[in-house]
């Protein structure tokens, strides 16, 4: 049975109305409401967060690999 509710948006009136939201919206990964105020993170595209967190990754290996090491 689908909930018919509006999205989550910032100025969501109390806690019982963005939990009934929040159920409304089962692709939704992540929100909270803090203090009258509903936070959402920005979606992350998988592909594109994974390839700059490994080039990230091998930058960092490659720099303590020509780094010598100081006493």
């Amino acid at each position: 049975m689908a909930i018919s509710a509006p999205p989550l948006e910032n100025g969501t009136p109390d806690r019982a109305e963005f939990e009934r939201r929040y159920e409304a919206m089962p692709d939704l990964k992540k929100a909270e409401l803090i203090e009258g105020v509903v936070y959402m993170p920005s979606p992350v595209r998988h592909k594109y967060h994974g390839r700059q967190h490994s080039h990230l990754g091998f930058w960092l290996c490659a720099y303590k690999a020509g780094t010598p090491m100081s006493k």
